[in-house]
């Protein structure tokens, strides 16, 4: 057994230890809860800095304008579209729809006109055809009697300068027999009636030959007329019967060309009306509506025979191509968000944050005209305005699968200037960190002294950071200056 001095001096020995470890445990635990604190800290920052430094609004839906088709009659469904969610692509056939009673009495109207055009137009041009044919066969009649007028004339021109020439003849030998009868009857041989007799001769001699002369000339005019088509002989017409019949049939063909010119205008514009009529009738009757734009089915047709009314909404069609989403924030913001400016959209169930401009600010007292929308628009309140951001050209899936991610709901951020909001928050944070340090300063001075009972002093928390670094004792070391002095004592 130890003296009682001995058992004093280890008695003595065990106080003088504990302090040293139950300065330990407590180092321990202000570790443990700073660093519970700080990652606590450190969460709240996480989650409040995007609504520190951003605008942020959470009611955001992925919008898209609809294209409603509507049925132009009332009619059934011929060819059904596609089913709901499909992809269509510009200028495709959407559905066929057809008419239950349409009117076709002008269109038969129209029909029944062209036809009868038709048939009093090819009449006339089967007339013209035989007038044609006559108007050649009477021009060969013509021909032929010219040529045989013009021969028959140089037949008669031949017999009459024969004539002539034998008349000449005969008026010669007649001079001749007159001239011996006036020298006999100057020298008294011949009596004055045998010399009135030769004188008699002589002139109806020359008067032959001036009246054979005077009938060449005259048939040589005929010649020069026929060759020219007219024919200026006495008992004859200025032109044959052929040829006033050839004229009768160009007078009447002139008349067939004016109707016909005529037929063929009031047939064209005819076949115009019964082309607009069966186009109209097409309108009317079948409705074969295409795609505007791409896009996908947001609202399918009925299935084949489903019938429709005048004004119905038949199909809509959701323009993938001009996705938005439209959000409320507060009116104070109005100046601070411009068109132009880049917004942060994240989706719900994403992890990823797009950066999509804004296309358009619109007050809270703006009146809202617009094409139907596929998902619904955030309900704006007194104080508030919208903004429209645009969707295109940013990356977002265009899958029709996920009908374009229309109606998905989203978080949009604007940015804010934090030049000052940051320099305030970290005023802030230091403050709570030094009366965060002097809390637990105290509060462990303070276990420790009640722990290590009356005569022994309490160990001293290291310096706060900033006194470390005014040239005080480092923070690792300062803690144990206390204890230390304590032992070697």
């Amino acid at each position: 057994m130890l003296p009682i001095g001995g058992r004093r001096c280890l008695h003595a020995k065990g106080h003088r230890t504990r302090p040293i470890q139950v300065e330990v445990e407590m180092q321990k635990g202000r570790v443990i809860r700073i660093g519970l604190t700080l990652a606590i800290f450190g969460v709240v920052i996480w989650t409040v800095a995007p609504y520190v430094t951003s605008r942020v609004s959470t009611s955001a839906v992925v919008n898209a304008p609809l294209s409603p088709i509507v049925a132009p009659f009332n009619g059934r469904v011929a060819e059904p579209s596609k089913p709901v969610g499909a992809r269509v692509q510009p200028d495709e056939l959407l559905f066929k729809a057809v008419s239950e009673s349409p009117d076709r009495r002008y269109q038969s109207e129209l029909e029944a006109r062209t036809q009868t055009l038709q048939q009093r137009l090819a009449a006339v041009a089967r007339q013209r055809t035989q007038l044609e044919q006559l108007a050649e066969d009477l021009h060969a009649r013509q021909s032929r009697y010219r040529s045989h007028a013009l021969k028959r004339l140089r037949h008669e021109i031949e017999q009459t300068q024969a004539a002539l020439e034998g008349a000449r003849a005969e008026a010669k030998e007649a001079d001749a027999a007159l001239a011996r009868s006036r020298n006999l009857q100057a020298k008294g041989l011949t009596p004055n009636s045998e010399h009135d007799e030769r004188v008699t001769v002589a002139q109806v001699a020359r008067a032959r030959v001036n009246e054979l002369q005077a009938r060449l000339d005259g048939l040589t005019s005929e010649v020069v007329a026929a060759r020219e088509g007219t024919f200026v002989r006495a008992g004859v017409h200025d032109v044959p019967y052929s040829q006033q019949r050839a004229d009768e049939v160009a007078l009447r063909l002139s008349e067939l060309a004016r109707s016909e010119a005529r037929l063929a205008a009031e047939l064209s514009g005819a076949r115009h009306q019964l082309a607009e009529e069966r186009a109209r009738r097409d309108r009317t009757e079948a409705f074969r509506p295409t795609a505007p734009m791409r896009g996908v089915v947001w609202s399918a047709s009925g299935v084949r025979g489903d019938p429709i009314s005048t004004g119905q909404v038949v199909l809509q069609v959701a323009d993938c191509e001009q996705r938005f989403v439209e959000v409320a924030v507060s009116e104070g913001y109005f100046e601070a968000i411009q068109a132009g400016d880049i917004a942060r959209v994240h989706l719900k169930g994403s992890d990823r944050t797009l950066r999509a401009p804004v296309i358009a600010v619109r007050g809270a007292g703006a009146r809202k005209e617009g094409p139907n929308l596929a998902a619904r628009v955030p309900q704006v309140e007194r104080g508030q305005l919208r903004v429209l951001v645009s969707l295109e050209g940013v990356g977002l899936d265009r899958s029709a699968s996920t009908f374009c991610n229309i109606g998905r709901t989203a978080e949009v951020y604007f940015s804010r200037d934090t030049s000052g909001m940051i320099g305030t928050a970290a005023t802030a944070v230091r403050g709570w960190a030094m009366a965060l340090w002097q809390t637990l300063d105290s509060g462990v001075s303070e276990a420790v002294g009640a722990r290590a009972g009356p005569g022994i002093a309490a160990p001293q928390m290291p310096d706060p950071p900033e006194a470390a670094s005014r040239g005080r004792l480092p923070a690792s070391t300062a803690g144990f200056r206390s204890s230390e002095h304590q032992g070697s004592e």
